[in-house]
């Protein structure tokens, strides 16, 4: 790390798992997503109660990231989601709230469709005891994922998009049935599109239902719209499993496991990105190539007929549509039906953690927490707080979030943008005349991030995407240990040293004024060595404290 500062974590009791077994080629323990929350997204929560302590270390050893030639990360950016103009967004506590447009139910609430420009007092209710760890906004329907892997939808369902296998009517409040995802499956991500939803199953299978008058679903069957999602999973290619899915205006992509990205229905604008004949596709194919070497770690389509992703060194590349130069390519605006062989600029030496693709414009956090937005702009939503000037790259200059705060999740909505801050606050700008933007006030558009009305806290979890990396292994640390997940585990359990009791703060490195970290989460190697483990934006570096015989030492 670097620089001179505290950095503390919260003590608590934490179960961890260990490999019930291990193959001949398994040589270590694995790296255990235990931090705080361990929901069945399959995400990493991290933790930001950054306070003076007493105890510290002094330096620290880098690990190297997961697999592929890269060692870039991605943020799992599913806790905040702007819609068409609508936005939903996870509180602290797990409880959802929307706002904005509510003309088909989408807001969830229960009442009369009436829109609202602040979020409401009272949370949705998503049943008994249940909370949220996703959200996902589509043009006019919202899905979440609950804290139990339950999957439920709301608002329209002209094409059967909430897949709740009824007669195609809005509703507007969360059914007390879960979506049937099949015998025993639960959700893991969820992704609501235009007016299609697709999800990924706790097995890595992909399904979706809905609309399908492009080949968006995936199937490769006829085309014809489904309330519910299929008995058969999307077929992704033999022995491949998905860890990232995004469903766009007529099209969808998926992230699969070995980094690959594919892509399927309308390619009017290239946006499946295969290089080809702008030809619509009714099922996953062949994967997109994106550069020589390169995987990707995130993704996210647009409503607009374009398609941004992450790749695993930490680069962004665009394509499809480029009208208003939402592919930051400081360039031609022609359609591209590939990722160029150029990453877009995001200044010196910043990589991209987050990704939004809106309608029109492009959103996305960098390494070191800054947001910055390019494309259409005539509603404000690039927020640079200038004359709506559409801008085809990225500024040199950061939107402006507030002194000394940075952006842990964005999304890019139809003319309007909202990010979470590090603090707990959210701030939208852009367009705002269903009250999307949460302000409270006029409805007027914001050129510059407002924040939103009320004293929530919102989750400032940033988790690390499913799709970070592209293998299921990190490379050896220093020590010679291999760290490996995805594999069958046990419940072992692990009480932190010091001080006793829950909630209270431990300093277990001392860095510089700059010093910060992300993704905190516990490890365990194959020495039995406990290890605390997060990614420094600084260096761009995995690192890792031990916790030898309950004291931590580097």
């Amino acid at each position: 790390m670097k620089g001179a500062g505290y950095i503390s974590l919260i003590r608590l009791s934490m179960t961890m798992q260990r490999s019930v077994s291990h193959g001949n080629t398994v040589k270590s323990a694995f790296l255990i997503m235990i931090m705080i929350i361990m929901t069945q997204v399959g995400y990493l929560d991290s933790m930001n109660p950054w306070t003076n302590g007493e105890e510290t270390l002094d330096e620290t050893n880098d690990v190297l990231e997961t697999g592929g030639s890269g060692s870039s990360f991605a943020y799992s950016n599913d806790k905040l989601s702007a819609g068409g103009y609508h936005t939903c967004a996870i509180l602290d506590n797990g409880d959802l709230k929307c706002w904005g447009w509510d003309g088909n139910g989408q807001l969830g609430d229960g009442g009369s469709n009436a829109n609202t420009n602040t979020p409401s007092s009272t949370a949705i209710d998503l049943g008994s005891g249940r909370t949220a760890v996703a959200v996902s906004a589509g043009y006019s329907h919202t899905c979440a994922i609950l804290d139990n892997g339950d999957l439920k939808c709301w608002g329209y369902d002209n094409y059967g998009q909430l897949g709740d296998n009824g007669t195609n009517a809005a509703t507007n409040a969360p059914s007390s049935t879960a979506i049937d995802l099949g015998s025993g499956r639960t959700a893991v991500a969820v992704s609501a599109g235009y007016e299609h939803t697709c999800a990924i199953l706790d097995n890595g299978d992909v399904k979706c239902w809905g609309r399908d008058y492009y080949g968006q679903l995936g199937d490769g069957g006829s085309n014809a719209n489904t309330n519910a999602p299929s008995s058969t999973a999307i077929d992704l290619g033999t022995g491949r499993t998905a860890v990232g899915v995004s469903a766009g205006h007529y099209h969808t992509c998926a992230l699969l496991d070995n980094g690959d990205v594919k892509c399927w229905g309308s390619d009017n604008q290239g946006q499946l990105g295969d290089g080809g004949s702008v030809t619509n596709t009714n099922a996953p194919s062949t994967a997109i190539a994106l550069g020589s070497g390169r995987s990707a770690v995130a993704l996210s389509p647009s409503y607009s007929g374009h398609t941004c992703a992450i790749l695993d060194d930490g680069s962004l590349k665009c394509w499809g549509l480029d009208n208003y130069g939402q592919l930051g390519r400081n360039g031609s605006s022609a359609p591209t039906n590939a990722p160029s062989s150029t990453a877009i600029d995001l200044g010196t030496g910043r990589t991209a953690v987050a990704v939004s693709a809106g309608n029109g414009h492009t959103c996305a956090i960098l390494d070191n927490g800054e947001a910055k937005c390019w494309g259409h702009d005539d509603d404000g939503q690039l927020g640079d707080g200038g004359g709506e000037a559409t801008t085809n790259t990225p500024s040199a200059t950061a939107i402006a979030l507030g002194s000394g705060r940075t952006a842990v999740a964005l999304s890019a909505g139809s003319g309007y943008t909202c990010a979470i801050l590090d603090n707990g606050d959210m701030k939208c700008w852009g367009n705002d005349w269903g009250g999307q933007l949460g302000d409270g006030g006029t409805n007027a558009d914001q050129g510059s991030p407002v924040p939103i009305s009320g004293s929530d806290t919102w989750d400032t979890s940033t988790g690390v995407s499913i799709g970070s990396g592209s293998s299921n292994t990190l490379t050896p640390s220093v020590e010679g240990v291999d760290l490996e997940t995805g594999e069958v585990m046990a419940n072992i359990t692990f009480n932190a040293p010091l001080p006793p009791e829950n909630g209270t703060i431990e300093t277990i490195f001392e860095g510089g004024t700059n010093a910060r970290i992300q993704n905190l989460e516990a490890d365990i190697d194959s020495n039995d060595v406990i290890h605390a483990t997060f990614f420094d934006p600084d260096s761009s570096s995995l690192m890792y404290v031990n916790d030898a015989s309950g004291t931590w030492s580097s």
